[in-house]
């Protein structure tokens, strides 16, 4: 995980400060825009630290922070973990998205009714009916719109998928002749 070293809320922004990671995100260490036919992944056993290193960190997020309250995530996707250089270990960022799940974990227990989900995802989200990252989100999670740790493992899994193929997670073709 990378460190939050502090924070500072300046009227109506809140601003988050991380150590500095020398390395560069995961799709472009996968998908390297300036010479496509190169990736710095280039042995199984590298993906395979990567993946390790994902796994744990979520696992310490999901498990083992030592809060009485579970953690998600709710935005695990490739350019959000970055591969350290020169060891190329994982590290996963973006935890101003991380969020308090006790409101997930009372639905899951059947403390809180369908009615009253559309008022906790819109006090969360100030207006938004859900937030995530496209086609990284659980169907669970597009349906409901509230984040679990299960919708954390759903996009874990996709970023593996990305890991393995190297590909994109979306290709969008736009063809002129149809229009689609």
């Amino acid at each position: 995980l990378i460190k939050l070293l502090g924070a500072s809320i300046s009227n109506d922004h809140i601003y988050l400060v991380y150590e500095f990671i020398s390395g560069s995100n995961l799709s472009t260490c996968l998908r390297n825009p300036r010479n496509p036919d190169f990736t710095v992944l280039s042995t199984w056993m590298s993906r395979m630290q990567i993946a390790t290193d994902l796994a744990n960190g979520l696992n310490y997020i999901h498990t083992a922070a030592g809060f009485s309250i579970s953690l998600v995530h709710k935005y695990v996707k490739s350019s959000g973990i970055i591969i350290t250089e020169p060891s190329l270990n994982a590290r996963i960022c973006h935890f101003g998205a991380a969020e308090l799940c006790s409101e997930t974990e009372r639905h899951e227990r059947g403390e809180i009714t369908e009615e009253e989900l559309p008022e906790l995802r819109r006090s969360r989200s100030r207006g938004r009916q859900f937030e995530g990252v496209r086609g990284y989100m659980s169907p669970e999670f597009k349906s409901i719109g509230l984040a679990t740790q299960k919708s954390d493992m759903y996009a874990f899994g996709v970023v593996i998928l990305e890991l393995l193929f190297g590909e994109k997670l979306l290709k969008y073709r736009y063809d002129k002749a149809s229009g689609d």
